[in-house]
């Protein structure tokens, strides 16, 4: 590993390919796996966006066909969680990354909810001081509603909903927190033309076209953006080039099973406010 690299795990819960499924997650590890100043490490596999099951057929899938590009291969692929609550560091994921972080320190980039983390720590709290940074896709500036487009129905923070205990686990420790806000995410659209024009690079580019067409057409047709939010990207990018996203240091609190930013009591942490102006297609380096 070269010096100027940064050791990742990434944890997620692809659904790209199923039926009213979001494709972020897949399209942050193919990102993930383009970005020369990272080193991943691992790759755990959740329940969230679909059945823990589903994901991880995803994921092997993506690292059968791309993983070569970030040197990651099937055997660096871990089940995980399959539902909010399992702890105790007994799963596969919870195993291997035991073993990453006993090796040295990594950075955590959780796309999915942070169930497969707080196993790991309940476990081995020792291994706190091994965690650089959490990035994690969530929370809410305070009184702001995740609105979208024409739709009338509010989104959830689905990572933060999905198991808030085990976001409390996390917030109770002192290990380095970074947040991507999905609020953010609302400014950062991945539309047709761009990705027609990543898929002309691959020689499976059909395939992308395909497994991504439903899910644009919803954001786009449905909801009324101008393209489909990548949430997960943005915590990539916070990953490999922090200095992309501006930020800022707030307090962010528990109330009622969100996670929200404002006031004076809480937990400090990075908060990302914004990509900044200039910023390449980052989805796909």
């Amino acid at each position: 590993m070269s010096r100027l690299e940064k050791r990742i795990w990434i944890d997620t819960d692809p659904s790209m390919g199923l039926v009213f499924r979001d494709v972020d997650d897949a399209l942050a590890l193919l990102q993930a796996l383009r970005s020369p100043g990272l080193e991943i490490v691992g790759v755990s596999v959740s329940y969230g966006n679909a059945p823990m099951a589903a994901c991880l057929k995803i994921c092997r899938n993506l690292i059968r066909r791309y993983g070569a590009w970030g040197k990651v291969g099937l055997s660096q692929v871990y089940a995980g969680a399959k539902k909010a609550g399992m702890a105790q560091g007994k799963s596969a994921a919870d195993e291997a990354l035991i073993c990453c972080l006993e090796e040295g320190p990594l950075t955590y980039v959780a796309l999915a909810p942070l169930t497969n983390l707080a196993s790991v720590l309940s476990a081995r709290p020792d291994l706190q001081d091994r965690l650089e940074q959490v990035i994690f896709v969530g929370g809410r500036s305070s009184g702001r509603r995740f609105l979208f487009g024409h739709c009338p129905y509010e989104f959830h923070d689905a990572n933060v909903v999905k198991d808030p205990q085990a976001l409390a686990c996390v917030l109770e420790t002192k290990i380095p927190l970074a947040l991507v806000p999905i609020e953010l995410s609302v400014d950062v659209l991945l539309n047709r033309e761009q990705i027609r024009r990543s898929a002309k690079s691959l020689k499976d580019g059909w395939r992308l076209r395909w497994e991504t067409w439903l899910w644009s057409w919803l954001w786009v047709r449905g909801v009324g953006l101008a393209g489909g939010p990548v949430f997960d990207s943005v915590a990539v990018l916070a990953a490999s080039h922090p200095e992309r996203l501006s930020w800022r240091r707030v307090k962010v609190r528990m109330d009622g099973g969100e996670l929200v930013m404002g006031g004076e009591e809480g937990r400090s942490v990075d908060w990302a406010g914004e990509v900044k102006e200039g910023t390449p297609e980052f989805w796909w380096p």
